[in-house]
C-alpha cells in the first residue's frame, strides 16, 4: 500500500488528475474553486461533459465521505454532466460503492465511476510514469525506512531516519530538486550549497531516498570526523550500487577539517568518480566552502575545475506555485486549526506570504509550527501579523551564521555593503568605503588586504558578485540579509554610530538613519557649511541634496546660490538610498519657486535669463508639468511672454505625447464587462467571445477617458497656453493591458481557446495569482 497519508488534499487531487486523464484518455482541467460548485476536474469548462470530484478522506471514515457526497447531489443535478466520477482515498466495500452510485442516477451508470483506493492502487502498479511523478506516495513506502535501517549500512542512521520521518510529508518536488536529480544521474557527484533555510538538507534526504528505492544501499554521515569510517564501509565491489550522503561535509567551520580529513574527502570524490554505480551527494554552507577554497589548493581545483560539479540551490528561483504548495503543506500537515488558517485565507492574505521577498522554507516551517506561535501566545486574529513580522525580520535565518561563523572583519564588510544599498552597488565603491572604515579601526591589522579575504568568505553565502556591463557589482544574496542587519542596527545603536562616524559617503549615513535622524544630520551640514563634494558620488547629486533641503527647510543662505542655479540648469533626482528614497525634480523645483525662497535667491530672474523649460521639466509627469507652468507663468511677462507660450506648448506636447503613448488600461475606470458583452458572437455551437473585438472596445474606452482627463488639466492653465494646445485629438494614443483585462474577466472561457493563448501567458502576474489562489481556494 502506498503512503496516501503523505499527500495533502491538493497533492491527492493532482494524483487523481493524472490518473483520470490516463483512464479517460482525455485532457482534464482543474476548475477554479468558487466558480461553480461540485467540480474539481472537467473536460470542458463550458459544456462540462465529464465532471470529476476528488475527496481526500484518508483520515476520515466512510460516514463522513458519504455525508459529503450527499451534499453534492443538488450541485450535480444543476451541472448535468454526461459522466460524473468521484475519486476517494478510502477502501470501499461493494455495498458502499453501490450506495454512492445510487445517489447519482443518470450520471453514474456503473460502479466504475467510483474510483476507490484499491482502484488507484491497482492503476499505479502498472503505470510507473505516474507513480514516479508523485514522489511522496513511495518515499518511505513498502516500509523502506525500516528496511534501510535494518541493513546496518547507515552511520548516524537513527538521526537520519528520524528527520526524514518527521519532515517528508512537508516535501515538495521543486524545480531545484528535479535539477539536482538530473545532474546526479548525469555526473554522479553533486555538492548542494546554499544559505541557511533554503532546504538543502531536506532535498539531500529526498535524493537519498530516491536512489534507495532504486536499489542503492545508503551510506551517510553528518560530521567530518566520520569520513574515514564511512569510506571503510563502502563495498569493495565497484559494481555495487551505493549512494553516499555527506551532510555538512566541511564541518561547522573550515578549520574543523584537518589536513587528513581534507585528503580523505578528495579520495572519496575520486573513488566515486571511478565507480559507475556510486552516487555522492555533499552539502555545505557556502561560507565554509569558500573558506575551504581559500585554504586548500586541492579542494579549490576539485570544486572549481570541473572534477566536482557544484549546484547551488537558489530558493529565489522557487516558482510562486511551488512557494504556495510549500506553505499549504506546512499548514495542512502541521495540523493548524481552522481559526488560524482562516486568518491566512482572509482577503487572500496568503498572497502576501508567497510573494514576500524574504520567503524561505525555513521561515514557513517556523511560522506554521503550532508549538512556537502558541507558546508565544499568538491568538488567531493576530496570526497573520505574526507571520508577516517573521518575514520582515527573519533573524532566525541569519542570526547563528552572523554571530557564530563570521569574523569581525567580515561583519565590517557586510555592514559596509548594507550601508550602501539594498540592491547592487559597484564593487569599487564597497572596497573604498570598507578600507576607509578599517583605517579607523584601531585593532585592525592594516598590513593585510582584508577586503579580498573577507569577500571570498562571504561570496554566495551573504554576498553575490555580478558583472553588469563589464562592471563588477555586489549585493546581498537575499533581501532578508538586509532585513536582518536592519533589525540588528535598530537594536544596537553602537554599531549604527560606528557606521555613521566612519562613513566615507553620505548615503551610508542615510541608509542607517531614520528619516528624522538624517534630516537633522543634513540640516546641520547645511547650516554649518559642512557639505563637501567628496561625500557624494557626483556634483550633480550634491546640488540635488542642497536644493532639496533648501526648499524643504526654507533655508536662506547666499552660500548656496551657485548650487541652486546649477541645479535649475541641470535638474536631477535627489537619491541617496536607492529607489525607495528618490525625490524627483518635480517635487524639488516647485518648492524652490514658492514663497520667499524664490525671491531670496533671485531664482525668477535667473530662470528667465538662463534656463530653458525643456531641460528643467524633463523628468516631470503631466500633472507636475501643469503645476510648474502655473508657478512659472508670473515670471514671463511683456516681450518674454510669446517665447514662454511657444516653449510651454512645446514642452506640453512632449509630455502629452509620452502620456498618450503609455496608457495603461488598469489606470482608468473602464467597464470591461460591458466592453466584452459587445464582443460575443453566437452560432450553432454556442456563444464565442471575439477577444480581439473586446480588446478594441476596452482600448477605445480608455482613450476616451484619457482625452477627457487631459482636457480637464489643460483648462487650469492660462488661456493663451490653452490656445496653443489644440492637438489633443492628434496625440499618438497607445493602450497597454487591455488584453490582460479581458483575459482576467473571462479566464475560464479563454482557457478553452484552441490556440492556447491564455496558457502561453503563464508569466502574467494575474495568471500566477490564479494558480496560487487555486491552491488555497479549495480548502
Amino acid at each position: 500500500m502506498f503512503q496516501y497519508e503523505n499527500l495533502s488534499p491538493l497533492e491527492f487531487e493532482n494524483l487523481c488528475h493524472d490518473i483520470m486523464e490516463s483512464k479517460l484518455n482525455t485532457t482534464l482541467h482543474r476548475f477554479p474553486a468558487g466558480k461553480d460548485g461540485g467540480i474539481d476536474l472537467t473536460d470542458n469548462v463550458l459544456s462540462k461533459n465529464i465532471v470529476v470530484q476528488v475527496k481526500h478522506y484518508h483520515k476520515s471514515g466512510y460516514s463522513s465521505f458519504l455525508a459529503s457526497m450527499r451534499a453534492e447531489v443538488d450541485k450535480v443535478k444543476t451541472l448535468q454532466p454526461k459522466h460524473y466520477y468521484v475519486c476517494c482515498s478510502l477502501s470501499l466495500s461493494p455495498m458502499q460503492i453501490k450506495e454512492v452510485v445510487s445517489l447519482f442516477p443518470g450520471y453514474m451508470p456503473t460502479s466504475q465511476h467510483v474510483i476507490t483506493l484499491e482502484t488507484i492502487e491497482d492503476f499505479l502498479q502498472s503505470h510507473d510514469d505516474i507513480l514516479n511523478k508523485h514522489y511522496k506516495l513511495w518515499l518511505g513506502s513498502f516500509n523502506v525506512l525500516q528496511k534501510l535501517g535494518n541493513t546496518h549500512v547507515f552511520i548516524d542512521c537513527e538521526a537520519l531516519l528520524g528527520e526524514i520521518e518527521d519532515e517528508k510529508k512537508f516535501f515538495v518536488a521543486t524545480t531545484a530538486y528535479r535539477e539536482a536529480l538530473e545532474r546526479l544521474n548525469r555526473n554522479r557527484v553533486l555538492m548542494i550549497t546554499g544559505n541557511p533555510g533554503v532546504g538543502k538538507t531536506m532535498t539531500s534526504y529526498m535524493l537519498v531516498l530516491y536512489y534507495a528505492m532504486d536499489g542503492y544501499r545508503v551510506r551517510y554521515c553528518s560530521t567530518v570526523a566520520d569520513l574515514r569510517a564511512l569510506k571503510n564501509s563502502l563495498s569493495l565491489d565497484p559494481k555495487a550500487k551505493e549512494v553516499i550522503l555527506l551532510d555538512d561535509c566541511l564541518g561547522q567551520a573550515y578549520f574543523d577539517l584537518v589536513k587528513s580529513q581534507c585528503s580523505e574527502l578528495l579520495a572519496l570524490i575520486h573513488h566515486v568518480r571511478a565507480c559507475e554505480n556510486k552516487i555522492l551527494i555533499l552539502n555545505s554552507r557556502i561560507t565554509i566552502l569558500n573558506e575551504a577554497r581559500e585554504h586548500s589548493d586541492k579542494l579549490y581545483k576539485c570544486f572549481d575545475c570541473g572534477q566536482c560539479r557544484i549546484h547551488c540551490l537558489d530558493m529565489n528561483e522557487l516558482g510562486l506555485e511551488e512557494r504556495a504548495k510549500i506553505l499549504y503543506n506546512h499548514i495542512y500537515f502541521s495540523g493548524m486549526s481552522e481559526p488560524y488558517f482562516a486568518e491566512i485565507k482572509k482577503n487572500k492574505r496568503y498572497r502576501d506570504i508567497v510573494f514576500h521577498p524574504n520567503y524561505t522554507p525555513r521561515i514557513i516551517a517556523f511560522v506554521c509550527d503550532g508549538k512556537r506561535y502558541q507558546r508565544q501566545g499568538v491568538k488567531p486574529e493576530d496570526y497573520y501579523d505574526f507571520v508577516m513580522q517573521q518575514l520582515r525580520n527573519p533573524r532566525k535565518i541569519w542570526h547563528d551564521e552572523y554571530e557564530d561563523n563570521l569574523r569581525p572583519v567580515d561583519r565590517f564588510l557586510l555592514q559596509t555593503l548594507y550601508s550602501l544599498t539594498d540592491s547592487r552597488v559597484e564593487e569599487e565603491t564597497v572596497r573604498a568605503c570598507f578600507r576607509h572604515r578599517l583605517l579607523q579601526e584601531v585593532l585592525a591589522d592594516k598590513t593585510l588586504d582584508h577586503y579580498e579575504a573577507s569577500l571570498l568568505r562571504l561570496l554566495d553565502n551573504f554576498v553575490v558578485r555580478v558583472s553588469d556591463g563589464g562592471v563588477n557589482k555586489l549585493s546581498m544574496v537575499n533581501p532578508s540579509v538586509n532585513d536582518y542587519l536592519d533589525g540588528r542596527l535598530k537594536a544596537d545603536t553602537l554599531d549604527k554610530d560606528e557606521i555613521i562616524s566612519k562613513a566615507l559617503l553620505i548615503r551610508q549615513v542615510r541608509r542607517v538613519s531614520t528619516d528624522e535622524e538624517f534630516d537633522a544630520y543634513a540640516l546641520e551640514l547645511l547650516r554649518n557649511h559642512g557639505v563637501s563634494a567628496h561625500m557624494f558620488e557626483s556634483v550633480t547629486q550634491m546640488n540635488a541634496f542642497i536644493a532639496y533641503y533648501v526648499g524643504r527647510a526654507r533655508i536662506v543662505d547666499s552660500h548656496y546660490v551657485a548650487c541652486l542655479q546649477a541645479y535649475l540648469k541641470e535638474p536631477a533626482p535627489f537619491c541617496l538610498d536607492g529607489k525607495k528614497d528618490i525625490v524627483w525634480p518635480a517635487k524639488i523645483i516647485p518648492a524652490l519657486l514658492r514663497g520667499g525662497i524664490c525671491e531670496a535667491y533671485g531664482l525668477g530672474e535667473y530662470i528667465t535669463a538662463e534656463c530653458r523649460l525643456e531641460p528643467m521639466l524633463r523628468f516631470f509627469t503631466l500633472e507636475d508639468t501643469v503645476e510648474s507652468l502655473l508657478l512659472l507663468d508670473s515670471f514671463f511677462c511683456g516681450e518674454k511672454r510669446a517665447a514662454f507660450i511657444a516653449e510651454a506648448s512645446q514642452v506640453l506636447r512632449l509630455v502629452l505625447e509620452n502620456f498618450a503613448s503609455e496608457l495603461n488600461a488598469w489606470d482608468f475606470e473602464v467597464d470591461v464587462n460591458e466592453c466584452c458583452n459587445m464582443a460575443w458572437e453566437y452560432d450553432k455551437d454556442g456563444p464565442e467571445l471575439i477577444v480581439s473585438d473586446a480588446v478594441a472596445y476596452v482600448e477605445e474606452a480608455v482613450v476616451d477617458e484619457a482625452q477627457n482627463y487631459i482636457r480637464q488639466l489643460l483648462e487650469t492653465l492660462p488661456e493663451d497656453i490653452q490656445n496653443a494646445c489644440d492637438y489633443v485629438d492628434e496625440l499618438p494614443y497607445r493602450v497597454y493591458g487591455a488584453q490582460s483585462e479581458v483575459e482576467w474577466q473571462f479566464c475560464d472561457v479563454l482557457e478553452e481557446d484552441d490556440d492556447g493563448s491564455w496558457r502561453e501567458r503563464r508569466g502574467d502576474r494575474r495568471t500566477e495569482l490564479a494558480a496560487v489562489d487555486a491552491i488555497f481556494d479549495r480548502t
